[in-house]
């Protein structure tokens, strides 16, 4: 997702041989048909802005310095990453990751598909 002044835009992250890549915009920006706008967030000028974003059952929210900014509805395999492109400057901090975690890690975690 593309946080911006503006509003909430998903990003697709091309995949070379994939059918979806090749019809893309060439920013791979897309307006979500699937997303819910809630709340006009704001963000803050060179400062720190804070970003939650909590997976539902069907989807997640996503909420800008406390204010829902807005629901997207997800594919059935849920993944979070944080990506940035070379000649951007992103800065990360104090990310916590919380919710229902499994007491072993599994055998094959790393095995390659």
């Amino acid at each position: 997702m593309l946080i911006r002044d503006t509003g909430v835009k998903l990003r697709w992250l091309p995949v070379a041989e994939s059918q979806e890549s090749k019809w893309l915009d060439p920013t791979h920006e897309v307006e979500p048909a699937a997303a819910n706008r809630l709340g006009n967030y704001k963000l803050k000028s060179d400062d720190w802005n804070q970003v939650k974003l909590t997976a539902t059952e069907n989807g997640a929210i996503l909420s800008v310095n406390g204010v829902n900014a807005c629901r997207v509805a997800t594919a059935s395999e849920q993944k979070f990453g944080v990506f940035h492109e070379k000649q951007r400057v992103c800065e990360i901090r104090n990310i916590v990751l919380s919710g229902r975690w499994p007491q072993t890690v599994p055998a094959n975690l790393l095995q390659l598909k």
